[in-house]
């Protein structure tokens, strides 16, 4: 976004969120948008698809950091 570390910290937090999220937003239609007028229904499907697997592997890895956790081995955040 080009703030400094000071001018972001004297913007409130709710506005920043805001724009990112209409930013994704409008980027996210732009996408589904395109693929379903230019490439046809298909590609909603594989775009999804990529979309759900990245989001059960990422389960997947919580899953198992949630696990070591338990059995007592150090876990940090950069495993995350």
């Amino acid at each position: 976004m080009g703030l400094s570390i000071d001018e972001y910290r004297k913007v409130p937090k709710t506005i920043l969120r805001d724009q990112l999220w209409y930013q994704y937003e409008a980027i996210g239609v732009g996408i589904i948008t395109f693929s379903a007028i230019i490439l046809g229904y298909p590609a909603l499907l594989i775009f999804g698809g990529g979309v759900l697997i990245d989001g059960f592997r990422h389960a997947k890895k919580g899953e198992n950091l949630k696990q070591q956790y338990k059995k007592g081995v150090r876990v940090s955040s950069r495993n995350m």
